[in-house]
């Protein structure tokens, strides 16, 4: 069984998050959750979406679509940006 991971840093707390070190790495889920379809997670109080590429690679962003402020993870991956 795979797990995927993404850093928690840099982050500035929104709640009472003294008690988690930002600088450490946190589960984020199963390989196997990751598939075309973005998911949307939380991790101390920071939303985030994981996602897979069309080349397989996993990925992790802030769940914010910068231009419009709505969640990315209501979106679908296309293309790698590359």
């Amino acid at each position: 069984m795979t797990t995927t991971s993404i850093p928690i840093q840099n982050v500035t707390p929104k709640a009472d998050t003294r008690r988690f070190p930002l600088d450490q790495w946190y589960v984020a889920g199963f390989s196997s959750d990751l598939t075309d379809k973005p998911i949307a997670r939380t991790f101390l109080n920071q939303k985030v979406v994981l996602f897979r590429t069309g080349e397989g690679q996993v990925g992790a962003l802030e769940d914010r679509w910068c231009h419009r402020s709505l969640p990315l993870s209501c979106r679908t991956v296309v293309g790698t940006g590359g």
